[in-house]
């Protein structure tokens, strides 16, 4: 059995299986507090978990904390390295102290957190960062059960205190405080093991600090932009709307983990095989890999798209119950930008060390985004903020994707599978017709789901594996 364990310890299995738990366990959580808390209430709760999700991006702190993994690698002064990535990360992650106190101080009445639970919140985010650093040196060391293992403890006790505030005391603040509180304690805690194993130090290395952001900065400057690009509606929404109405919206854009590890995934096996043919010059060879990529996405991607849309009022009444039917147009919309999952428009140029070209779309995309979706937010309906948002989030997917086609060789055109997305699109609207038109043979939409949609995946995944499965048997 140890040996077993030992085994699944040095492969991906265990971080995949664990942050699955972590995932899935952030998912159903808001599906429990919506039916103990009222939707002004979820509102403040999504604004509390955005605003935290920002400061990491904010101050820049990713990029060191993840580049541990590239300084294991190094088999002279590696443990140096690892505390320098620490102490880095802590100096980047203070910086919100300071500017953010006088930002609370000055302009809180410009928040709908109160003043206290936005200082919670502050110190929360500076504490992300540096007590994550145990977990990651862990896992990139291989004792990926201790640094994944803990990361899904942490998931499970911030859950369970949720839950019993929500159900005893209705009091969303205290779930706040419960949270500070655990961020604390759970940094505290990965500091003394830091210091316990010698990757935590409060030496300061000037040279290895320097090589640490040199390498870091970059890929942290183009997370900062990326991330602001892509929240850039909740942020600003967050800030104008009332908490109510940000919840309705930000419940109906509904994050399945899924479809994204999905994308994820395929691309962590795309990106080598595209390196190594680059290096051969074997640009055709290239392009089978990418086609096949898109495809394999596709294929899952588009009845997701096409069941989201189709089923999206009993989505919503399942998970979040009927209060939030106004997040119902919400889901329509945002199935969409499951579209730009479709295609991995950075994966050659990062396969290329090409990825200054997605540092400079962003560079110049971010703050023109930021600015239209600031004026849709005050000047049209949160549907249209909604649209111009995914619209605009296309721009880049389509540059990199233009500049992908020159470093190879190739036309746009050439990385499209129009073909196989042609089927999976006519088999999913065949099969969303056919759903609509059987509904009123149903008691209620909630039975037209349950009964329909195990229906509609089973006979579209069997549609186009069964003539493979019939062409191999032909040719044994």
């Amino acid at each position: 059995m140890l040996i077993l364990i030992k085994r699944l310890s040095l492969n991906h299995w265990p971080v995949f299986l664990l942050g699955n738990v972590s995932s899935i366990i952030n998912l159903f959580l808001p599906i429990v507090l919506v039916r103990l808390y009222g939707p002004e209430d979820m509102g403040l709760y999504k604004t509390f978990f955005l605003y935290l999700s920002l400061i990491p991006f904010i101050v820049m702190a990713g990029g060191p904390l993840n580049s541990v993994y590239y300084w294991m690698g190094k088999t002279e002064g590696r443990d140096e390295y690892l505390q320098a990535t620490w102490l880095v990360t802590l100096i980047l992650s203070s910086l919100i102290l300071i500017p953010g106190s006088i930002i609370i101080l000055l302009f809180h009445q410009y928040f709908s957190l109160s003043t206290p639970v936005l200082f919670a919140l502050m110190i929360s985010g500076f504490l992300v960062c540096p007590s994550g650093h145990y977990n990651e040196v862990s896992i990139a060391k291989g004792n990926v059960f201790i640094g994944a293992g803990l990361s899904v403890c942490f998931e499970v006790i911030k859950t369970i205190g949720f839950i019993f505030i929500a159900w005893k005391y209705k009091d969303i603040n205290m779930l706040f405080y419960y949270f500070f509180i655990i961020m604390v304690l759970s940094s505290l805690l990965m500091t003394y093991l830091g210091m316990k194993n010698k990757t935590v130090t409060f030496t300061w290395d000037k040279k290895r600090a320097k090589e640490i952001l040199k390498y870091s900065m970059p890929v942290s400057l183009s997370s900062c932009l990326l991330f602001i690009t892509e929240k850039a509606d909740l942020l600003i929404i967050s800030a104008y709307a009332s908490a109510e109405s940000f919840a309705f919206y930000s419940f109906g854009c509904l994050m399945i983990p899924p479809l994204y590890l999905l994308e994820t995934s395929i691309q962590k096996h795309l990106i080598p095989r595209l390196s190594t043919h680059y290096e051969q010059q074997n640009f055709t060879q290239m392009v089978v890999d990418f086609k096949k990529a898109v495809s394999d996405i596709s294929f899952l991607m588009i009845p997701a798209i096409s069941g989201l849309i189709v089923f999206a009022d009993p989505i919503i009444n399942l998970l979040y119950t009927s209060r939030y039917a106004e997040s119902v147009i919400y889901l329509q919309i945002f199935a969409l930008s499951y579209i730009l999952l479709m295609i991995p428009h950075d994966s050659i140029l990062r396969a290329t060390a090409k990825t200054d070209t997605i540092l400079k779309v962003y560079f110049y995309l971010t703050p023109i985004s930021f600015f239209i979706i600031y004026l849709s937010v005050r000047f049209l309906d949160l549907k249209w903020t909604l649209g111009i948002g995914l619209l605009l989030k296309l721009i880049p997917k389509i540059y990199c994707l233009t500049i992908s086609a020159k470093v190879i060789q190739h036309r746009v055109t050439d990385l499209i599978p129009y073909m196989m997305l042609l089927k999976y699109m006519l088999m999913s609207a065949f099969l969303c017709v056919i759903a609509l038109l059987v509904k009123p043979l149903f008691a209620n939409e909630l039975q037209w789901f349950l009964t329909v949609t195990p229906i509609f995946a089973i006979t579209y995944i069997l549609s186009f594996v069964l003539p493979k499965y019939k062409t191999i048997e032909l040719f044994k």
